[in-house]
């Protein structure tokens, strides 16, 4: 994914975030990790759907990952993207990893995304380790199940967050959450 200069630093800091096999071990024997796309891979978004106290450092625990197998999808006029199954060799959707949310932070999670459209599946991610090695780690994520009006393949893999940037909706998120 793309990580220009103009994006918030706690975003910056979570693509730049490369674990190393002894901190993903540590990581790993916590709750399954969720992989994110669209808003929620600010640090700052997710921090506020999470309710996280303001001072949280979530981006230590945000890593850049690769969706396997899934397609990225994007609802017309709104550039809001879903991921669902693809039966084309190779596919993939780029996002985050985050790990180690606690429980609550998992609920808040799942009151969001989860909608009579979307459900909670378990998949598999790869991410790139420090050392330069690919690792496939199993995951969850939010899968779209509804009608595919108004949804248009994307023309990448990777969501673009520089729009969303602008919006109302990430300013008043950073009201109470700064980047770090």
């Amino acid at each position: 994914m793309e990580n220009k200069v103009g994006y918030p630093r706690d975003y910056q800091r979570a693509l730049n975030n490369v674990l190393s096999e002894r901190r993903l071990e540590e990581l790993l024997k916590g709750s399954t990790p969720v992989f994110l796309l669209g808003p929620l891979m600010l640090p700052r978004m997710l921090k506020s759907v999470t309710d996280a106290e303001p001072d949280f450092d979530i981006a230590a625990n945000m890593t850049q990952a690769s969706l396997l197998d899934y397609k990225l999808w994007i609802f017309e006029g709104a550039d809001l993207p879903i991921v669902m199954p693809s039966k084309e060799l190779g596919q993939s959707v780029d996002g985050v990893l985050v790990f180690a949310l606690t429980s609550d932070q998992r609920n808040w999670l799942y009151q969001f995304e989860a909608e009579s459209y979307k459900e909670l599946a378990h998949v598999q991610v790869e991410i790139c380790l420090r050392d330069g090695n690919l690792r496939n780690i199993d995951a969850a994520t939010f899968v779209w199940k509804g009608e595919m009006d108004g949804i248009v393949a994307a023309s990448s893999k990777s969501w673009k967050v520089d729009a969303f940037l602008e919006s109302e909706w990430y300013k008043n998120a950073g009201r109470r959450y700064h980047s770090h």
